[in-house]
């Protein structure tokens, strides 16, 4: 009986770069979306920049959905080539992270927001934070 052994088909750089590219895109992506769904990101509490709380809000949906477009244009591609050839190689395994981080990214945004409509509250809102106010030098 001969088993067949699965071999590496080494990429070209160009997916090499794409691969690599859209990796760090999607570590970038969790760090917005990290800024995105905590409440202090929003209040003047947090102490973030105005134009970086600007830029999450108009940026963050069209650089989401144009991660999602690279990530199905590139790994139908790459999925494509290797199947012909029943080899796998790193750069595809690497696409296969990216895919973990993104899908990471989505499933914090969703759950946020399906928690939201099950409690009867509009989509991406966050709850108010509670700070009890303190006069400066009385002692409660």
């Amino acid at each position: 009986m001969v088993i067949s052994k699965r071999l590496h088909l080494s990429s070209t750089w160009l997916e090499r770069l794409i691969v690599c590219s859209s990796l760090l895109a999607s570590i970038v992506l969790m760090r917005f979306t990290a800024w995105k769904e905590n409440e202090y990101f929003w209040t003047l509490a947090g102490g973030y920049p105005f134009w970086l709380r600007d830029i999450i809000d108009f940026f963050y949906y069209p650089y989401y959905l144009g991660l999602f477009i690279v990530l199905i244009v590139t790994t139908s591609s790459m999925s494509k080539r290797f199947y012909k050839k029943r080899k796998i190689s790193h750069a595809f395994l690497i696409l296969c992270l990216t895919w973990m981080c993104f899908l990471g990214c989505s499933f914090l945004l969703f759950a946020n927001n399906f928690l939201n409509l099950m409690h009867d509250r509009p989509l991406h809102y966050h709850q108010p934070i509670q700070q009890p106010y303190q006069v400066p030098g009385v002692k409660p």
